[in-house]
């Protein structure tokens, strides 16, 4: 037997079984006495002054129960509870502490500066310091002209360079070695003089030489210093005779 039988025979069981309790419950309600209640007047009575007569009871025809009339109870009323309203809980906030005030810290001072001298400049020696010039007054056309320049070299001395040098017309000179002497401060010096030729008519300046002497002369100090400078020209121009043409001066120096 498969289960599609088994499972419709027992579906007729049950279905038999609840048909049977249903006939069964039937049966109990057709025994149970009727509850009949009175009619209720549509109408309130009508009010006299009569008294009120209250009718005998009559008793009923209905056949007495075979069994115990079942008590039905009477219905209870519930009364229904008023809602009360349910008091908010009242929320208190907690007290926020005050904020403990931080310090403030007490400005630094600012540190006084310490007064720091000036370096001092990296003394600067070459530099030029001073310059001049001398010349001779022959009364011709010819004279010897001499110029001089200094600058530093350390702190305790200066060069002085002196150029040599002839102005003239024409001329014509032959070489002549050591024919220029050069003095300076106690120094002294021969220098050759070179040959000479020029034969226009125009005014000529023509350099022989030059040396370079170093004097003493410390910083913040000045000095004076003599200058001598001789030609041995040996020989005439225009007519006059000039065994030698010299110049010179002072050379003034500071630093």
């Amino acid at each position: 037997m498969n289960k599609g039988k088994i499972r419709a025979i027992l579906f007729i069981v049950v279905l038999l079984l609840a048909a049977a309790v249903a006939a069964s419950w039937l049966s109990s309600l057709d025994e149970r006495p009727q509850f009949v209640a009175p009619a209720l007047p549509t109408q309130p009575p009508a009010v006299s002054s009569a008294p009120a007569v209250i009718p005998a009871p009559t008793p009923s025809s209905a056949p007495a129960p075979t069994s115990a009339p079942a008590v039905i109870p009477a219905p209870v009323s519930v009364a229904t509870p008023t809602p009360t309203a349910t008091p908010m809980p009242v929320v208190i906030p907690a007290s926020t502490p005050a904020p403990t005030p931080i310090p403030t810290p007490a400005p630094t001072p600012a540190p006084t500066p310490v007064p720091t001298s000036a370096p001092t400049p990296a003394p600067v020696y070459g530099q030029p310091l001073a310059s001049g010039s001398f010349a001779s007054n022959t009364g011709v056309g010819l004279n010897l002209n001499v110029n001089w320049s200094a600058r530093t070299v350390n702190a305790s001395q200066v060069e002085v360079t002196v150029s040599v040098s002839i102005s003239s017309y024409s001329l014509q000179l032959d070489a002549l070695p050591g024919g220029i002497i050069v003095a300076l401060d106690g120094q002294s010096v021969r220098m050759d003089q070179g040959a000479v030729n020029i034969e226009d008519n125009g005014y000529h300046m023509t350099p022989l030489g030059s040396h370079s002497f170093t004097v003493n002369l410390a910083e913040g100090s000045s000095g004076q210093y003599l200058l001598h400078v001789e030609w041995l020209f040996g020989g005439s121009y225009s007519g006059q005779e000039m065994p030698e043409i010299d110049c010179g001066g002072t050379v003034s120096l500071s630093r």
